[in-house]
Order: C-alpha cells, then sequence, then structure tokens
C-alpha cells in the first residue's frame, strides 16, 4: 500500500488521494511531499517518483533493492537513510527485523518499511512534536521516525530484561531443563539486537556537519539524543549480555548440586543397608521352621538390632549435614 502525505507551511499534513494531487501539491514552493510504501516500490512507482522528484537510477536502485545492513550517506542531492524495524515473539524463539529505508531532500521524502509497521502509525505524535520545535522541514519528519525506532528499540530491550529476570528466577526454582534452552535462545536474540543497534548509534553519530538537507541546525543536536537512546539501548544488551553467563553458571552450581545430593543419600543409605545386612548374616542359624512363626527369640533381636543400628547411623548422617 502507498500512503501519499503533503506537508503544508503551516505545519498540518493532508493525505493526497491521487498521484495528479500530490504532483500538483509538489509543484508548490511552499509544499512537501512524503510518500510511504508499506512494500517494495514497483516498477510503476519508481518511474512516478522518478519523473516527479528527478530521481536517478541510482536512487530509486536505494528504494527498491535489499541493502546489507544500517547505513546513512549523503550523495549530491538527496540522504539515504537505513534502519531496521524489529519485533521480539512471544515464545522468545527469534527476533523479527525488518528492513526500513528512508530517501530525502529538504522538499520530499520517501520511505519504505515491508509490511505495516506499527512504528508508523504511532509516529503522528513524534512528528507533531518534531514540526513545532525544529520547524516544518523533511528533515523534522525523518528526526520523528528515527526517535519513534529508538524508543521501541528501548522498548523491546526491556521486554528483553524482563524476560532475563524471569529465566533467572526460574533456574533459581530449578527449572532448569526448559531453562536452560531458553537462556542460549535469548543470547542469540540479543546478539541478533545488538547487530541492529549498535551501527545505527554509530551512524546517526557520526553525521557530517553541516548537512544540506537539514535546515535547523538544532536538528544535529536532536540526532545526538537519538545516539543517546540507541547507546543506552545497546548498553542495556551488553548487562543482560554478561548477566546470561552468571546464570548458566548458577545453573550448572544447582545441576552440581543436585548430583552431589543424590550421591550422598545413595552414599548414605549404601551404608545403612550394607550395616543392617550384616545381623542377619552373622546372627542367621538355619531353623526347621519359618523364624516370623516361630518362638526363636534370635529372630526379634536381629531385627530390633537391623533398626537400632540402622536409626543410629541416619541419625549421625543428619548430625553432620549429610542428609537435608
Amino acid at each position: 500500500m502507498v500512503h501519499m502525505l503533503i506537508i503544508r507551511a503551516d505545519g498540518s499534513i493532508a493525505r493526497a488521494r491521487t498521484e495528479v494531487e500530490l504532483a500538483r501539491a509538489y509543484r508548490d514552493e511552499n509544499a512537501s511531499v512524503w510518500v510511504h510504501f508499506d512494500r517494495r516500490p514497483n516498477p510503476e512507482d519508481l518511474e512516478f517518483l522518478s519523473d516527479l522528484l528527478g530521481l536517478g537510477e541510482l536512487a530509486t536502485e536505494h528504494l527498491s533493492r535489499t541493502h546489507i545492513g544500517p547505513r546513512a550517506s549523503r550523495f549530491q542531492t538527496y540522504m539515504l537513510t537505513v534502519f531496521y524495524d524489529v519485533t521480539l515473539s512471544d515464545d522468545t524463539s527469534q527476533l523479527e527485523k525488518r528492513e526500513g529505508v528512508l530517501l530525502f531532500s529538504t522538499r520530499y521524502l520517501i520511505s519504505v518499511l515491508d509490511g505495516a509497521s506499527p512504528r508508523i502509525a504511532q509516529v503522528t505524535e513524534h512528528v507533531d512534536r518534531a514540526l513545532r520545535r525544529y520547524g516544518v522541514e523533511i528533515a523534522a519528519i525523518v528526526f520523528a521516525l528515527l526517535e519513534s525506532i529508538a524508543d521501541h528499540y528501548l522498548q523491546v530491550v526491556k521486554e528483553v530484561r524482563q524476560r532475563v529476570e524471569i529465566l533467572e528466577e526460574r533456574v533459581l526454582q530449578q527449572e532448569q531443563q526448559e531453562a536452560i534452552a531458553d537462556l542460549y535462545q535469548l543470547r542469540r536474540q540479543l546478539i541478533a539486537l545488538r547487530r541492529v543497534i549498535a551501527p545505527e548509534a554509530t551512524l546517526i553519530g557520526s553525521r557530517e556537519t553541516p548537512n544540506p538537507f537539514v535546515l535547523n541546525p538544532d536538528l544535529q543536536d536532536g540526532a545526538l539524543d537519538i545516539k543517546h537512546k540507541l547507546q543506552s539501548a545497546v548498553d542495556e544488551i551488553d548487562q543482560d549480555l554478561s548477566l546470561l553467563p552468571d546464570i548458566l553458571t548458577t545453573f550448572e552450581s544447582l545441576k552440581s548440586d543436585n548430583l552431589n545430593r543424590i550421591l550422598k543419600l545413595l552414599t548414605v543409605w549404601s551404608i545403612i543397608l550394607t550395616a543392617v545386612a550384616l545381623f542377619p548374616t552373622i546372627l542367621g542359624i538355619s531353623l526347621s521352621r519359618e523364624p516370623s512363626v516361630s518362638p526363636y527369640i534370635g529372630y526379634l533381636v536381629s531385627v530390633v538390632t537391623m533398626v537400632l543400628v540402622g536409626g543410629a547411623i541416619w541419625y549421625a548422617f543428619k548430625r553432620r549435614g549429610w542428609i537435608d
């Protein structure tokens, strides 16, 4: 789906119903245009953009092809920014990411993001605030989009931190088999998330000054705020990654402790049974009748002695802390 918007000089944003209406608005020197695609532009879309905005072949190629990682590049007539929208799945199995492309100049913005991302729908508040703060210009809308993405990154990192804390609690409660599998899944998600955010933080913080496509110099300072949010997200991820080995160490310690406890119990029972078995062996006598139905006092003595000796050994180990 294609969304065509007109940004007027008073800061109001109107939707263009047709390409003709969008072209008429762009011919007005006091208006700017924003075209957003929920999919990769097709050849007809690229031809329309090329005719309307005077885009060259390289620019249209940026919009239609898949890029390799985040980037922020300044060309002669436009600025190109590539970012990623991320979604954390509920089952902690994977981190979904979708590539977003922003191609803009002083009077137009073209954004491409595969799928109907909620980030575009939620950006209205950011756009209104940016236009009021920095003035009516395309760079302010780009700033609002990147700020919205940065805020979403912080929310995703917060969700991952909550899952790490839940995982730690599960390990302490010895839900070991499932917890250890989730630990490795979380580690993969954190690494994938860091590979997305860290390069974007570096790119946003290293933009050249002055930028001919940014009219208000305060926007450069605003970009530093976005960089700070992204860097905070990276720092949170690094903390979580450093915490996961500690959780794994705790898991191994609990596992070893449980094994030692089982071995202790087996040792105690083997000693008790061995000691108890000595008495019927030593005192055993061949009888003409079953001892349990005979008045033979030796049977009773053997049973009582075995119970007393077994209980004494159990009590001795209990006093020494071998038995919890």
